[in-house]
């Protein structure tokens, strides 16, 4: 009978109880919401909310309409080049170069410096004074390829959800190099983009981190417009012609090929 009645102390151990467990409770909350580069796994994994998938579908039909635009462009130019208007040819130039840029980032990897040669070139003929010609050339060759970095950023996003991804974003090296990262994210992007050399671990460490896309897009764009800026310089300095921008181009695709198989073979040789 009397473990039926309750005590009158019990109640208030009760209430105390409860209250510990909810302390308790909101201390792991506070532990588990740290600020830290671990949060860009709750950031990637918030790309699978209703929110992220409309914001990728809005991001791919804006991109459709970007290379539609470009398309209808360069056919319109063409048409206007064939009809005897020396007008279209650059404007067709310009918009097929843009075009072919905007698809040029990791998922598709199509060398671009000898269309940037090509369209600062003699053969294109931009109208306008030469720091003019300069200027617009690494302007649209910049913004084409930041739409293709964007572009790529936005699938890897949608990819890095899966949780095989998921455990190699939470190592310690991933973790590191995206501490490195948030020391100065904008101006770190933007070298990397102005390297002549590829330097692509930076944009993925970015896309791991959920960097703002407006700031990667600009950074991308800011350091592009100053490489391009010296290649369309170089190839109107040097009156680059076909062979010399086929050279150039080939150049470094032997260049590249060479640094690969060297980083393979000490691969191999460490194994």
């Amino acid at each position: 009978m009397r473990a039926d009645i309750p005590m009158v102390g019990e109640p208030r151990a009760a209430v105390a109880a409860v209250s510990a467990g909810a302390s308790v409770r909101e201390e792991v909350a506070l532990v588990d919401t740290a600020p830290g580069p671990e949060s860009a796994s709750g950031a990637v994994n918030a790309e699978a909310s209703p929110l992220a998938s409309s914001i990728l579908r809005i991001w791919f039909a804006a991109y459709l309409l970007w290379m539609v635009a470009l398309a209808a462009g360069a056919l319109v130019g063409f048409s206007a080049w064939r009809h005897g208007q020396p007008a279209g040819l650059p404007v067709w130039a310009i918009c097929l170069g843009a075009f072919y840029l905007s698809l040029a980032n990791n998922l598709m990897p199509l060398p671009t410096m000898w269309m940037v040669m090509l369209l600062a070139s003699n053969i294109v003929a931009l109208p306008g004074a030469v720091p003019v010609r300069i200027a617009y050339v690494a302007a649209v060759t910049a913004a084409a390829t930041a739409m293709a970095n964007l572009n790529e950023y936005h699938v890897l996003r949608w990819l890095l959800g899966s949780r095989a991804a998921g455990r190699v974003r939470r190592t310690g090296l991933v973790q590191w190099a995206i501490r490195w990262f948030r020391t100065n994210p904008f101006g770190i992007l933007t070298l990397a983009s102005f390297a002549p050399i590829p330097i692509d671990a930076v944009r993925w460490i970015a896309i791991a981190d959920g960097y703002s896309r407006w700031r990667f897009f600009w950074a991308n764009a800011a350091g592009r417009w100053a490489r391009y800026a010296l290649v369309a310089g170089a190839t109107i300095w040097l009156n680059a012609g076909v062979w010399t921008i086929v050279g150039v181009q080939a150049g470094v695709l032997v260049l590249a090929g060479v640094g690969l198989v060297t980083r393979a073979v000490r691969r191999e040789k460490r194994d």
